[in-house]
C-alpha cells in the first residue's frame, strides 16, 4: 500500500480535486519535475498545480510562511525550522567545465581555475555558496568575469569560450554542448544535495504526500 492510500485511511479519504502549490528551481523543472507531474496528474487528474519558479532560499521562505506547499530546492548550509520536512532526492556532484581548446594538454582543474577566467555560481545562492566554500577550501585564487545563477547560461558562457565554471552534473542540463569538457575533481569533490521541502503535514494537503511520491520515483529514475 502507498504512503497516500494509507494517510487516506487515517483522514477518511482525501479531496479529490483543488490545487497545489509546488515550487521548483529551474533545474528541478526540466527534469524532476516534469516526469513527476505528468505521473502525478495521471492518477489525480481533478488536482490543478502551480509551479513556482525561484532560487532555494527563496522557495524555502515561500514554504515556512505557507504560501507554498511544498517545494523542490538545494538543501540549505544552515538547519531547517524544526516543524518542515525535509526528503533527500539526488545528489549531483560538481564538476569543472571548460571550453574543449582550454583543456588540451591535460591541464588540471587546479590549473585551470587560476588561470582561466571564471564563470561564478551566484554566491546568494545555495549552490554558489558550496562553490565558494570549496574554492576556499582548497586554496584556489580565481578571476572573475561574470556571477549569475542560472546553469544553462554559465553552461553557453563556457561554450563560447569565455572561461571556466564550477557546476553540479545535473540531469536538468541534458548534454554538455560539443564544444566543452567536463573535467571530475577526483578526491575534492563535492555535492549538492537537492530534497524536497514541505510543510507541516498537519498544514499541508493530504494530496501533497502524493506529489511527494512522484517527485521521488522521478528521481530514482
Amino acid at each position: 500500500m502507498t504512503l497516500y492510500a494509507r494517510l487516506s485511511e487515517r483522514s477518511g479519504g482525501a479531496a479529490e480535486s483543488g490545487m497545489l502549490r509546488v515550487g521548483a528551481i529551474a533545474s528541478a523543472q526540466v527534469s524532476l519535475l516534469a516526469d513527476a507531474l505528468a505521473r502525478f496528474r495521471n492518477e489525480r487528474p481533478g488536482w490543478r498545480i502551480r509551479v513556482v519558479p525561484g532560487v532555494s532560499l527563496g522557495l524555502l521562505g515561500q514554504v515556512d510562511s505557507g504560501e507554498l506547499d511544498l517545494a523542490v530546492i538545494i538543501k540549505p548550509p544552515f538547519a531547517l525550522p524544526s516543524e518542515l520536512e525535509w526528503r533527500t532526492l539526488v545528489a549531483e556532484p560538481f564538476v569543472l567545465l571548460a571550453p574543449k581548446k582550454l583543456a588540451r594538454g591535460g591541464r588540471s582543474w587546479r590549473e585551470l581555475l587560476r588561470s582561466e577566467p571564471f564563470i561564478r555560481y551566484d554566491r546568494a545562492s545555495f549552490g554558489g555558496r558550496l562553490v565558494d566554500r570549496f574554492l576556499r577550501r582548497a586554496r584556489v585564487g580565481v578571476r572573475d568575469a561574470v556571477e549569475l545563477d542560472e546553469l544553462q547560461a554559465i553552461v553557453q558562457l563556457v561554450a563560447r569560450g569565455m572561461g571556466v565554471a564550477l557546476i553540479p552534473d545535473t540531469a536538468g542540463l541534458a548534454k554538455w554542448p560539443a564544444s566543452v569538457v567536463a573535467l571530475e575533481l577526483g578526491d575534492a569533490t563535492f555535492e549538492r544535495e537537492i530534497g524536497l521541502v514541505l510543510r507541516p503535514r498537519h498544514s499541508r494537503p493530504v494530496v501533497a504526500d502524493a506529489l511527494a511520491e512522484c517527485i521521488a520515483g522521478a528521481a530514482d529514475g
